[in-house]
C-alpha cells in the first residue's frame, strides 16, 4: 500500500449540456406550439430523468407548475415527486 498514489481527478467539471443537446434545443426554439412543446419535453427530461413512459402518460393535473414538481407513475404504479427548474416550469406553461 505504501507504493500506491491516489487517483487523479480532474479539475475541470464535466460539462452538463452536449453539443448536441444544444443543437437539438436549438431546433426547437421558436413560437409555433409543436416547437414549444418539443422544448417543454426535452426540457422536462434534462431536469426530472424520467422514464419515456411515465412523461408519456404525465397529465396537466399532475403538474404543479407553483411547487416546480411533477408527480409521476413509476414503474408498479408508485407515485413519486420529480422536481423541475423554473425554466423548465416557464416551459411547461407555454
Amino acid at each position: 500500500m505504501m507504493k500506491m498514489h491516489p487517483p487523479k481527478v480532474p479539475q475541470v467539471p464535466v460539462p452538463v449540456l452536449s453539443e448536441d443537446l444544444r443543437r437539438l434545443l436549438a431546433t426547437c426554439a421558436g413560437k409555433v406550439h409543436v416547437q414549444r412543446r418539443d422544448t417543454a419535453i426535452i426540457s422536462l427530461f434534462l431536469d426530472t430523468g424520467t422514464r419515456l413512459a411515465e412523461l408519456a402518460n404525465l397529465t396537466m393535473a399532475a403538474l404543479d407548475l407553483d411547487e416546480e414538481v411533477a408527480v409521476v407513475l413509476g414503474k408498479g404504479r408508485r407515485p413519486r415527486a420529480c422536481p423541475f427548474g423554473r425554466k423548465t416550469a416557464t416551459h411547461l406553461d407555454r
